[in-house]
């Protein structure tokens, strides 16, 4: 299931997996999309220090490690996650990957990691 998420390509380039852009890819492939609404987010994630991440090996994730995968203040993932709950009946837990309590703000932040502060 792909639903509610954000894509960017660091070169900026929009094409995506042979399609003109994610919208287009959605529609062709039905992924990305809830009752025929797309829910994708094609963006520059603006995530506070992507350059000092130090590893993205699951073993290893702590704060120290992480960090910079959060959102920065001006993130478009920032109160953006869809309630799993309504859509999955899945839980979405009480904390983050790094164990900030869950959602900061009104809704949850795409992702894995909130932003702390808003």
């Amino acid at each position: 299931v792909f639903e509610g998420n954000l894509y960017w390509n660091l070169s900026g380039e929009s094409s995506f997996l042979g399609y003109e852009n994610l919208e287009k890819w959605a529609e062709g492939t039905g992924k990305e999309m809830v009752e025929g609404q797309f829910t994708g987010l094609y963006a520059d994630p603006k995530l506070s220090e992507f350059n000092k991440v130090k590893s993205i090996d699951p073993a290893k994730i702590n704060p120290e490690n992480f960090t910079g995968l959060a959102p920065g203040a001006k993130s478009p993932l920032i109160d953006q996650g869809l309630d799993l709950k309504v859509l999955l009946n899945l839980e979405m837990g009480g904390r983050d990957l790094l164990g900030t309590p869950t959602p900061v703000g009104n809704y949850y932040d795409i992702g894995a990691i909130e932003l702390e502060d808003l």
